[in-house]
């Protein structure tokens, strides 16, 4: 409560000095803000370290002063008319700010990772041959993370593997558990999926410019853009899916193995199809919704609810216990017609939502 009235008592000489600097054009450090704050963070610390320290009775005086000031601060606050023309004007230029910063800092740091363009040969032609020399200049930035984390799941797996060999006795649990928490994998694939930040590559060093030309936005060429993009997404998030779904079904055979031979090709096609379904999800999102302005912030409610509901589920799936062939089966069933479905409501939406938004 002190330091709520504390804060009212303060607020009400700080507008109105911002207001006078806001409507007289002047702009002034406050040279005695700045010296309070500094002598109340030099009192805090260094009085209590030589042992001098306020009693109960000063504190209340204190505090009955402060609450005397913020019941004055406050019937004059509400009494401010200029209350909504100052705050609109402080936001208006902060928010300016931040967001010309924030977007002079991504840009900045998406570059770094770009290649240069001499030598660059893409394949295809049309969309296809421009999307091939997008990723070829943008390797660093679309594959190193894919790559960094293929590393690290070879290594888990090569160690888990040794430990069922090597360890008998902790091999029977590792079956146990491998055998029955595939759905936790499903988070997993969720994590180590690279489509929403390639996504934001994609807008950064390339949308947010060409959806300024009136032929990028028209259907066929977002379609023919999409097909290219979707099969490369594919292609780099099954770099870290690989391991998994190699070192998986091998691990499940050096911790004990299995009576159904079935489950050693579900476990590893499930896993494989986990990464498609993330890597259509996230493009499929992206470029119904395209979240991003032109100053690099999100502005799609749609899509930040569908992402976070998409979060709660695959985490939620850490507990869930299920069978391989029952699991595996469905979630590849449910890939293949979520698949489809995405696809077809994306050409379907993507050639009127495709746009920049401001």
């Amino acid at each position: 409560v002190y330091a709520a009235c504390m804060k009212a008592a303060v607020a009400w000489p700080l507008l109105k000095r911002k207001y006078k600097g806001i409507s007289t054009g002047l702009k002034k450090n406050n040279i005695i803000a700045v010296a309070v704050i500094v002598l109340c963070v030099v009192a805090a610390y260094l009085l209590p370290y030589k042992h001098i320290l306020i009693t109960p009775y000063i504190f209340l005086a204190v505090f009955a002063a402060t609450a005397l000031c913020s019941v004055f601060a406050l019937h004059s606050i509400n009494g401010f008319s200029s209350y909504r023309y100052l705050y609109k004007e402080i936001l208006k230029d902060e928010s300016k700010d931040i967001a010309s910063a924030r977007k002079e800092e991504s840009v900045q740091r998406y570059n770094k990772q770009i290649t240069d363009a001499a030598g660059i040969k893409g394949k295809g032609k049309g969309y296809a041959y421009f999307n091939d020399i997008f990723v070829k200049r943008h390797r660093k930035m679309l594959m190193g993370f894919a790559e960094k984390a293929a590393g690290v799941l070879f290594i888990v797996f090569a160690a888990l593997i040794g430990i069922s060999i090597f360890y008998p006795a902790a091999a029977k649990g590792l079956n146990e558990y491998m055998r029955s928490s595939l759905p936790y994998f499903l988070f997993l694939m969720f994590a180590i999926n690279s489509g929403k930040n390639i996504s934001m590559a994609m807008f950064i060093n390339c949308d947010s410019s060409m959806l300024t030309y009136r032929f990028y936005r028209q259907g066929p060429a977002i379609l023919s853009l999409f097909r290219a993009r979707v099969r490369s997404v594919i292609k780099i998030s099954l770099i870290p899916a690989v391991p998994v779904a190699a070192g998986l079904p091998l691990l499940v055979y050096f911790s004990g193995g299995t009576k159904n031979v079935l489950e050693y090709p579900v476990l590893a096609i499930s896993i494989l199809m986990m990464s498609v379904l993330f890597s259509v999800h996230n493009m499929v999102l992206y470029y119904i919704f395209q979240p991003y302005t032109t100053e690099l912030k999100m502005k799609s409610p749609a899509y930040t609810v569908i992402t976070t509901l998409t979060y709660l589920i695959c985490y939620f799936c850490i507990s869930f216990k299920a069978s391989i062939l029952t699991f595996g089966i469905s979630i590849t069933a449910f890939t293949i017609v979520y698949t489809a479905a995405a696809l077809i409501l994306a050409y379907k939406l993507a050639p009127k939502t495709f746009k920049l938004r401001q």
